[in-house]
């Protein structure tokens, strides 16, 4: 198995490079990409770059790997399906989220007691899903163009909210964890269940051209559509693709290298 840590963007480039050479030295191509991986309600902690730990895993990692895993895609077409939450209808985009909070003892502190005292492990939990979507939907909508001029090789990319499951994702809530952990036991979902909605969005014929949606379960669904006005996204896409791009430009210049070592062997 390959490692990847998505709360290290260093790592997932790693991680994409490994996959690309496993993937040509295997004579194979990728076709579905799950990003399902994520915390929730953590401590106050920052990711290996400095970003709030929630955000910085769930939300930068993934859109790192996404974009890196594109040109893999490509080759033959494939999915993508992000798992997210429907939390993610309680996120608001917080510049905070996309600060690095290394570099000044002052503001990570300050930022550390916000955190602590306004006990917002859940509302930045929701911020982390939301970019999930926002972000989803904008690659969808970049992939317009590619899917029209090579059907035969299309990517799509849906995001989900796969139900309550029954794991342990809110182990870090504490007081608040045991209250979820007794209310969701009522409306709680197998995680088999939650699992064959990934598995349909990956596989089904039936959703094999669409792109760029919300699935609630095993159905399409609306977003709040002011969730998505630009006075949201435009930030949210500036202040993401700040951050993940000098990652992505390193990994690129990391592969044309390589191709021309190939090349010329």
């Amino acid at each position: 198995p390959l490692a990847c840590d998505l709360s290290d963007l260093n790592s997932v480039r790693a991680f994409t490079g490994a996959l690309h050479a496993h993937l040509q030295g295997a004579d194979g191509a990728l076709r579905v990409l799950v990003a399902n991986a994520g915390v929730m309600g953590t401590p106050f902690g920052l990711t290996k770059q400095g970003f709030m730990l929630q955000p910085g895993t769930n939300h930068l990692g993934h859109a790192l790997l996404v974009d890196l895993a594109l040109p893999l895609l490509k080759e033959r077409g494939g999915r993508v399906v992000v798992v997210g939450s429907a939390e993610a209808k309680n996120g608001v985009f917080d510049e905070v989220d996309y600060t690095d909070l290394s570099a000044s003892v002052e503001e990570r502190g300050y930022q550390r007691q916000r955190y602590t005292s306004r006990c917002l492990k859940f509302a930045s939990y929701a911020n982390s899903k939301l970019g999930n979507v926002v972000y989803g939907m904008q690659v969808a909508r970049e992939l317009e163009g590619w899917n029209r001029a090579h059907p035969g090789r299309a990517v799509t990319i849906n995001m989900l909210h796969p139900g309550c499951l029954d794991t342990d994702i809110t182990r870090n809530l504490g007081l608040v964890s045991f209250i979820n952990y007794l209310a969701t036991k009522l409306i709680q979902i197998a995680t088999a269940e939650g699992a064959a909605y990934v598995t349909q969005l990956c596989l089904a014929p039936e959703v094999a051209e669409v792109s760029g949606e919300w699935f609630h379960l095993g159905y399409q669904a609306a977003f709040p559509a002011h969730l998505l006005h630009p006075t949201t996204t435009e930030p949210l896409m500036k202040h993401t693709r700040r951050i993940i791009d000098p990652y992505k430009m390193a990994r690129n210049a990391s592969t044309a290298s390589c191709g021309s070592g190939s090349a010329q062997a």
